[in-house]
Protein backbone atom coordinates (compact mmCIF):
# COMPACT_ATOMS: atom_id res chain seq x y z
CA UNK A 1 0.00 0.00 0.00
CA UNK A 2 2.90 2.36 0.70
CA UNK A 3 4.37 1.68 -2.75
CA UNK A 4 0.96 2.25 -4.31
CA UNK A 5 0.62 5.54 -2.40
CA UNK A 6 3.96 6.93 -3.56
CA UNK A 7 3.66 6.01 -7.21
CA UNK A 8 0.07 7.04 -7.75
CA UNK A 9 0.72 10.46 -6.17
CA UNK A 10 4.05 11.27 -7.84
CA UNK A 11 3.47 9.85 -11.31
CA UNK A 12 0.83 9.98 -14.01
CA UNK A 13 0.30 9.90 -17.75
CA UNK A 14 3.31 11.22 -19.62
CA UNK A 15 5.73 10.11 -16.91
CA UNK A 16 8.03 7.08 -16.75
CA UNK A 17 8.78 4.64 -13.94
CA UNK A 18 11.83 2.41 -14.31
CA UNK A 19 11.97 -0.88 -12.39
CA UNK A 20 14.41 -3.71 -11.82
CA UNK A 21 13.12 -6.90 -13.46
CA UNK A 22 12.97 -8.65 -10.06
CA UNK A 23 11.41 -5.83 -8.06
CA UNK A 24 8.67 -6.76 -5.61
CA UNK A 25 5.19 -7.18 -7.08
CA UNK A 26 3.92 -4.18 -5.10
CA UNK A 27 6.28 -1.88 -7.02
CA UNK A 28 4.97 -3.19 -10.32
CA UNK A 29 1.37 -2.85 -9.11
CA UNK A 30 1.98 0.72 -7.98
CA UNK A 31 3.69 1.58 -11.26
CA UNK A 32 0.80 0.24 -13.33
CA UNK A 33 -1.79 2.00 -11.18
CA UNK A 34 0.02 5.32 -11.64
CA UNK A 35 -0.71 5.25 -15.41
CA UNK A 36 2.93 6.14 -16.10
CA UNK A 37 4.84 4.24 -18.76
CA UNK A 38 6.66 1.31 -17.19
CA UNK A 39 10.20 0.40 -18.26
CA UNK A 40 12.20 -2.54 -16.95
CA UNK A 41 15.97 -2.97 -16.77
CA UNK A 42 17.99 -6.16 -16.31
CA UNK A 43 18.27 -7.35 -12.76
CA UNK A 44 20.84 -5.47 -10.68
CA UNK A 45 22.49 -4.10 -13.83
CA UNK A 46 23.62 -0.44 -13.79
CA UNK A 47 24.60 -0.82 -17.45
CA UNK A 48 21.08 -1.84 -18.43
CA UNK A 49 19.60 0.92 -16.27
CA UNK A 50 21.74 3.55 -17.97
CA UNK A 51 20.48 2.43 -21.38
CA UNK A 52 16.87 2.82 -20.21
CA UNK A 53 17.64 6.23 -18.70
CA UNK A 54 18.99 7.41 -22.05
CA UNK A 55 15.92 6.05 -23.87
CA UNK A 56 13.51 7.83 -21.53
CA UNK A 57 15.10 11.25 -21.37
CA UNK A 58 12.11 12.92 -23.06
CA UNK A 59 9.53 11.93 -20.43
CA UNK A 60 8.14 14.67 -18.17
CA UNK A 61 9.08 12.97 -14.91
CA UNK A 62 11.02 9.80 -14.22
CA UNK A 63 11.36 7.64 -11.14
CA UNK A 64 13.70 4.67 -10.70
CA UNK A 65 12.56 2.16 -8.09
CA UNK A 66 14.42 -0.89 -6.81
CA UNK A 67 14.37 -3.31 -3.93
CA UNK A 68 17.36 -3.02 -1.63
CA UNK A 69 17.35 -6.70 -0.69
CA UNK A 70 15.51 -8.83 -3.25
CA UNK A 71 12.91 -11.00 -1.58
CA UNK A 72 13.22 -14.16 -3.66
CA UNK A 73 16.91 -14.25 -4.63
CA UNK A 74 18.42 -12.78 -1.48
CA UNK A 75 20.87 -10.55 -3.33
CA UNK A 76 21.45 -6.82 -2.98
CA UNK A 77 20.90 -4.01 -5.45
CA UNK A 78 24.07 -2.10 -6.42
CA UNK A 79 22.71 1.04 -4.79
CA UNK A 80 25.88 3.13 -5.01
CA UNK A 81 26.07 2.78 -8.79
CA UNK A 82 22.31 3.20 -9.23
CA UNK A 83 22.34 6.34 -7.09
CA UNK A 84 25.19 7.81 -9.11
CA UNK A 85 23.28 7.15 -12.33
CA UNK A 86 20.00 8.65 -11.16
CA UNK A 87 21.71 11.80 -9.91
CA UNK A 88 23.65 12.19 -13.13
CA UNK A 89 20.45 11.91 -15.16
CA UNK A 90 18.37 14.08 -12.82
CA UNK A 91 15.99 11.27 -11.84
CA UNK A 92 14.52 10.49 -8.43
CA UNK A 93 15.47 7.18 -6.86
CA UNK A 94 13.08 5.22 -4.66
CA UNK A 95 14.18 2.13 -2.76
CA UNK A 96 11.95 -0.57 -1.33
CA UNK A 97 13.74 -1.34 1.92
CA UNK A 98 11.15 -3.81 3.22
CA UNK A 99 13.48 -6.81 3.49
CA UNK A 100 16.56 -4.78 4.44
CA UNK A 101 15.26 -2.62 7.30
CA UNK A 102 16.87 -3.76 10.54
CA UNK A 103 19.01 -6.28 8.67
CA UNK A 104 21.56 -4.23 6.72
CA UNK A 105 23.79 -1.42 7.90
CA UNK A 106 22.50 2.11 7.37
CA UNK A 107 23.01 3.50 3.87
CA UNK A 108 22.50 7.28 4.16
CA UNK A 109 22.01 9.56 1.20
CA UNK A 110 21.55 6.96 -1.54
CA UNK A 111 17.89 7.63 -2.39
CA UNK A 112 15.40 10.47 -2.26
CA UNK A 113 12.55 8.15 -1.24
CA UNK A 114 12.77 5.14 1.07
CA UNK A 115 9.79 2.83 1.56
CA UNK A 116 9.83 0.23 4.28
CA UNK A 117 7.67 -1.97 6.45
CA UNK A 118 7.23 -2.52 10.16
CA UNK A 119 6.04 -6.07 9.53
CA UNK A 120 9.23 -7.98 8.79
CA UNK A 121 12.36 -7.48 10.90
CA UNK A 122 10.45 -5.15 13.24
CA UNK A 123 7.78 -7.76 13.92
CA UNK A 124 4.83 -5.37 13.85
CA UNK A 125 2.64 -4.16 10.95
CA UNK A 126 2.26 -1.19 8.65
CA UNK A 127 4.34 0.56 6.01
CA UNK A 128 6.28 3.82 6.06
CA UNK A 129 7.83 6.30 3.63
CA UNK A 130 10.88 8.47 4.34
CA UNK A 131 11.89 11.46 2.25
CA UNK A 132 12.02 15.27 2.08
CA UNK A 133 9.44 17.07 4.23
CA UNK A 134 7.71 18.48 1.15
CA UNK A 135 7.24 14.95 -0.18
CA UNK A 136 5.86 13.65 3.12
CA UNK A 137 3.42 16.57 3.40
CA UNK A 138 2.30 15.91 -0.17
CA UNK A 139 1.72 12.22 0.52
CA UNK A 140 -0.19 12.91 3.75
CA UNK A 141 -2.56 15.20 1.86
CA UNK A 142 -2.85 13.39 -1.47
CA UNK A 143 -2.13 9.66 -1.08
CA UNK A 144 -5.44 7.81 -1.13
CA UNK A 145 -4.02 4.56 0.36
CA UNK A 146 -2.94 6.65 3.38
CA UNK A 147 -6.00 8.89 3.69
CA UNK A 148 -8.52 6.05 3.41
CA UNK A 149 -6.71 3.52 5.60
CA UNK A 150 -7.44 2.95 9.28
CA UNK A 151 -4.59 4.13 11.49
CA UNK A 152 -2.26 1.62 13.11
CA UNK A 153 -3.23 0.45 16.56
CA UNK A 154 -1.27 1.82 19.55
CA UNK A 155 -0.01 -1.71 20.22
CA UNK A 156 1.46 -2.00 16.71
CA UNK A 157 3.12 1.41 17.02
CA UNK A 158 4.52 0.54 20.43
CA UNK A 159 5.89 -2.78 19.19
CA UNK A 160 7.58 -1.08 16.23
CA UNK A 161 9.16 1.61 18.44
CA UNK A 162 10.47 -1.06 20.81
CA UNK A 163 11.93 -3.00 17.90
CA UNK A 164 13.66 0.12 16.61
CA UNK A 165 15.24 0.62 20.04
CA UNK A 166 16.54 -2.96 19.95
CA UNK A 167 18.04 -2.43 16.48
CA UNK A 168 19.82 0.72 17.66
CA UNK A 169 21.10 -0.62 20.98
CA UNK A 170 21.84 -4.27 20.17
CA UNK A 171 23.91 -4.29 16.95
CA UNK A 172 25.24 -7.71 17.91
CA UNK A 173 21.95 -9.18 16.68
CA UNK A 174 22.63 -7.94 13.15
CA UNK A 175 26.23 -9.16 13.32
CA UNK A 176 25.07 -12.62 14.39
CA UNK A 177 22.51 -12.70 11.58
CA UNK A 178 25.17 -11.88 8.98
CA UNK A 179 27.44 -14.61 10.37
CA UNK A 180 24.64 -17.20 10.31
CA UNK A 181 23.69 -16.18 6.76
CA UNK A 182 27.27 -16.51 5.56
CA UNK A 183 27.57 -19.93 7.19
CA UNK A 184 24.36 -21.26 5.66
CA UNK A 185 25.20 -19.96 2.19
CA UNK A 186 28.73 -21.33 2.39
CA UNK A 187 27.62 -24.77 3.54
CA UNK A 188 24.93 -25.02 0.87
CA UNK A 189 27.48 -24.12 -1.82
CA UNK A 190 29.91 -26.72 -0.48
CA UNK A 191 27.44 -29.56 0.04
CA UNK A 192 25.19 -28.91 -2.97
CA UNK A 193 27.47 -27.44 -5.67
CA UNK A 194 24.91 -27.84 -8.47
CA UNK A 195 22.66 -25.45 -6.55
CA UNK A 196 25.37 -22.97 -5.61
CA UNK A 197 24.96 -20.73 -8.67
CA UNK A 198 21.50 -19.76 -7.42
CA UNK A 199 22.74 -18.63 -3.99
CA UNK A 200 23.62 -14.93 -3.87
CA UNK A 201 27.19 -14.04 -2.89
CA UNK A 202 25.84 -11.51 -0.38
CA UNK A 203 25.46 -12.70 3.21
CA UNK A 204 21.78 -11.95 3.66
CA UNK A 205 19.11 -13.82 5.64
CA UNK A 206 17.21 -14.79 2.47
CA UNK A 207 18.83 -17.91 1.01
CA UNK A 208 17.10 -19.59 -1.97
CA UNK A 209 17.45 -23.28 -2.74
CA UNK A 210 16.58 -24.09 -6.34
CA UNK A 211 14.23 -26.97 -7.13
CA UNK A 212 13.02 -26.11 -10.65
CA UNK A 213 9.53 -27.59 -10.64
CA UNK A 214 6.68 -26.77 -8.29
CA UNK A 215 6.17 -30.46 -7.59
CA UNK A 216 9.74 -30.90 -6.38
CA UNK A 217 9.55 -27.72 -4.30
CA UNK A 218 6.44 -28.98 -2.53
CA UNK A 219 7.96 -32.44 -2.05
CA UNK A 220 11.17 -31.16 -0.50
CA UNK A 221 9.36 -28.58 1.60
CA UNK A 222 7.09 -31.30 2.98
CA UNK A 223 9.98 -33.61 3.82
CA UNK A 224 11.80 -30.80 5.62
CA UNK A 225 8.73 -29.95 7.65
CA UNK A 226 8.56 -33.55 8.88
CA UNK A 227 12.17 -33.10 10.01
CA UNK A 228 11.29 -29.95 11.93
CA UNK A 229 12.27 -27.32 9.34
CA UNK A 230 9.71 -24.88 7.95
CA UNK A 231 10.89 -23.85 4.49
CA UNK A 232 8.01 -22.70 2.25
CA UNK A 233 7.86 -23.83 -1.38
CA UNK A 234 8.04 -20.73 -3.58
CA UNK A 235 6.19 -21.27 -6.88
CA UNK A 236 4.11 -19.35 -9.45
CA UNK A 237 2.86 -16.66 -9.39
CA UNK A 238 5.52 -15.59 -6.87
CA UNK A 239 8.28 -16.78 -9.24
CA UNK A 240 8.10 -17.71 -12.94
CA UNK A 241 7.33 -21.27 -13.99
CA UNK A 242 10.48 -23.41 -13.89
CA UNK A 243 12.13 -21.15 -11.27
CA UNK A 244 10.58 -22.72 -8.17
CA UNK A 245 12.62 -22.90 -5.01
CA UNK A 246 12.65 -23.15 -1.27
CA UNK A 247 13.38 -19.94 0.60
CA UNK A 248 15.33 -20.26 3.81
CA UNK A 249 14.86 -17.18 6.01
CA UNK A 250 17.11 -16.70 9.01
CA UNK A 251 16.63 -14.58 12.12
CA UNK A 252 19.04 -13.51 14.81
CA UNK A 253 17.38 -16.00 17.15
CA UNK A 254 18.47 -18.96 15.04
CA UNK A 255 21.54 -20.88 16.13
CA UNK A 256 24.34 -22.88 14.47
CA UNK A 257 22.49 -25.97 15.66
CA UNK A 258 19.44 -24.89 13.67
CA UNK A 259 21.58 -24.63 10.54
CA UNK A 260 23.01 -28.08 11.21
CA UNK A 261 19.46 -29.42 11.52
CA UNK A 262 18.56 -27.91 8.15
CA UNK A 263 21.67 -29.22 6.43
CA UNK A 264 21.16 -32.67 7.90
CA UNK A 265 17.57 -32.77 6.71
CA UNK A 266 18.62 -31.71 3.20
CA UNK A 267 21.35 -34.34 3.11
CA UNK A 268 18.86 -36.99 4.24
CA UNK A 269 16.65 -36.02 1.29
CA UNK A 270 19.57 -35.73 -1.14
CA UNK A 271 17.87 -37.72 -3.88
CA UNK A 272 14.92 -35.34 -3.88
CA UNK A 273 16.95 -32.13 -3.99
CA UNK A 274 20.01 -32.99 -6.08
Amino acid sequence: MANLAVMTVLLGEGDAVILDRLDHASLFDGAKASRARVFVYDHASPESLEKVLKRTRNYSKRLVATDTLFSMDGDLAPLTQISELTRRHGVWLMIDDAHATGVLEERPGQAEIVMGTLSKALGSQGGFVCGPKALIDFLVNRARPFIYTTALSPAACGAALAALDIIRTEPERRKKLVELSARLGGELRRQFPTNSKFIAPDATPIVPFWTGSAERALEVSGSLQVAGVFAPAIRPPTVPKGECRLRFSLTSNHTPEDINLLLGALTHNLEAVS
